[in-house]
């Protein structure tokens, strides 16, 4: 599971003799976290190098599929720094328990720092600007706080790093700054409810949360569907929380040479249904547990007979809830993935234009239109190509 829970690791009050012994543990609790920064960004000089090699090579689908569906998300699962990473690096110098770190010596345990998780490990901040609409969180001083990263929480109250960002195409772009928001595709056949219930998604998937319910599904099994058929058609927005290049799950890299890569303050998203934050690739949101059951649900070759009755088509269910989880959640993790409802104009806090003529026509235009739509005033604008070399590393237009 990537991402363990949000730690905060905070010294406790210890007698002058335990003072430096408990400095000494806390600059290798930093070392730790130095190094999983550094192999996480040596898996991602890796991934790349290895997803272009399959892109130039002939009919090299597969290879790309399976490496970043199955081998990079197995990958990143180990890196962080988690309970059992500081477990496994500290074990013959501190014990660390799920409340603390703890250090026994001459028959005495001591306890050297507090460890934090959940709402206990942030606190809100206070009077941060005009135009937000949810409280935004840092991490309580300590051992790991680093007072610039901000969070805000997500629907279920999942701590979510407060600006996420995503590619679009210029077209798509165009929308938004036309319209002042920017929604998923083919919702008009939705009836613009994204959690209606269509013929293809019932004779598909078995909905548990939501059986009573011919009409709707619930919030989970919204975040589900839009992740296994968002490719067809795209209930929500999903959004990445790194401004890393990302891939898709073909190896294709999103976004387009005259495109924009826009970073979004979530604290500007409100926190209304129709504008839904959902964190798909966090502790809380992976882990299955009687409160927040598994997102993947039952997928069963079926189909519905004349009088309503379900019959299956083969002797097998075509994945258990568990199987769909595995396979949803790896696609989740490697993006860092979120899904938003309705992106407004007026959260867009920077727009990097992939295309220097793009921004010289219309990037003053670009700024006016977000202050005038309730957004930050003078947004910063600049010229950023994209990442990609040549024209096959983006997604087929078709």
């Amino acid at each position: 599971m990537p991402y363990g829970e949000q730690l905060s690791i905070n010294p406790c009050v210890v007698k002058p003799g335990l003072q430096p012994l408990q400095a000494s543990i806390g600059r290798l609790i930093l070392c730790i976290r130095a190094t999983e920064k550094a192999r996480k960004a040596a898996l991602e000089a890796r991934k790349n190098l290895l997803v272009y090699q399959h892109l130039v090579m002939d009919d090299n689908k597969r290879a790309r599929q399976t490496y970043l569906r199955d081998v990079y998300p197995q990958e990143l699962r180990g890196i962080g720094v988690t309970l059992l990473t500081l477990r496994a690096r500290m074990h013959n110098i501190a014990i660390v328990e799920d409340d603390g770190i703890f250090v026994s010596l001459a028959g005495t345990r001591e306890k050297m720092f507090d460890i934090l998780t959940g709402d206990d490990a942030f606190e809100r901040v206070v009077g941060e600007g005009e135009g937000l609409t949810r409280p935004v969180y840092v991490k309580k001083p300590g051992i790991l706080s680093e007072p610039e990263k901000h969070y805000v929480k997500d629907h279920f109250g999942r701590f979510t790093r407060r600006y996420a960002y995503v590619e679009k195409p210029w077209d798509v772009f165009e929308i938004l700054m036309t319209t002042g928001i920017l929604r998923g595709k083919n919702l008009p056949g939705l009836d613009d409810d994204p959690r209606k219930k269509t013929a293809s998604v019932v004779q598909k998937y078995q909905f548990g949360e939501s059986a009573d319910d011919p009409l709707r599904m619930s919030v989970r099994e919204l975040a589900f569907v839009n992740q296994e058929d968002g490719s067809t058609v795209q209930r929500g927005l999903p959004l990445g929380s790194t401004p890393k290049p990302l891939h898709g799950n073909e190896g294709y890299r999103f976004g387009r040479f005259d495109g924009v890569l826009l970073q979004v303050d979530l604290a500007r998203i409100p926190m209304q249904e129709d504008y839904l934050l959902l964190n798909l690739y966090c502790f809380d949101a992976q882990r299955s547990t009687a409160q927040n059951p598994t997102l993947g649900l039952i997928t069963y070759n079926i189909r519905r007979k004349g009088d309503g009755s379900v019959v299956r088509k083969g002797d097998k269910p075509k994945a258990t809830a568990l199987e769909s989880k595995e396979h949803t959640d790896a696609s989740t993790q490697k993006n860092r993935e979120l899904l938003l409802l309705t992106l407004p104009l007026a959260a867009i806090t920077t727009v990097c234009f992939h295309s220097a003529e793009k921004l010289r026509t219309h990037g003053d235009g670009v700024k006016r239109m977000i202050a005038d739509a309730g957004g930050v005033v003078d947004v910063p604008t600049r010229h950023v190509p994209h990442c990609a070399t040549f024209e096959q590393e983006l997604f087929p237009n078709d």
